[in-house]
């Protein structure tokens, strides 16, 4: 009897080795995947770093009304691509951070969508208006880009987008 109840404790140590270490194996593969993820679309958040100074340049120079809209719908899906990635990382890793980052940049996406669709003078008037929120999430973005391992990013920056997102005036 005390030699089954060795043998069974044994198995049972074994079995518990093997199941944390593939635990382990899976949880640095998923690690690597995400971080390939936010890595491989580090362009789009390289884009969105002068979507203010760009079209307050835009506005200064008097640029045509199909230069401007141009450039909001290629902002606008540089944020929809962000946007998605970091509700990807909100759903794998359940980090309020990545939501917070997410949505903030969804709401960017919606604000240059909007605009991309107004009426040219309409479309002059709201970007002058919000030019200074746009040139806030200039800065915010070169923050962000600074961190190359997703799991750096610091929830105040989450809250800092976020917080500049809701200032968009629409």
């Amino acid at each position: 009897m005390k030699r089954l109840f060795g043998v069974v404790l044994i198995l049972l140590v074994i079995a518990l080795s093997a199941s944390t270490y593939s635990l382990h194996q899976y949880r640095k593969e998923r690690e690597k995947i995400l971080n390939r993820i936010y890595t491989d679309f580090e362009v789009n958040r390289w884009e969105l770093e002068g979507v203010g100074g760009t079209l307050e340049y835009l506005l200064n120079q008097n640029a045509s009304d199909e230069v401007i809209s141009l450039y909001l719908i290629k902002y606008r899906d540089n944020a929809m691509v962000t946007g998605k990635v970091f509700s990807i990382l909100y759903f794998q890793t359940d980090e309020d951070k990545f939501i917070e980052i997410s949505t903030a940049i969804d709401n960017l996406a919606r604000f240059l969508n909007t605009l991309a669709n107004r009426p040219p003078k309409d479309r002059r008037t709201l970007l002058m208006e919000n030019i200074q929120t746009l040139k806030e999430f200039d800065r915010l973005f070169k923050k962000l880009t600074k961190y190359q391992n997703f799991e750096d990013i610091p929830g105040e920056l989450a809250k800092e987008l976020l917080n500049a997102s809701e200032k968009l005036k629409y």
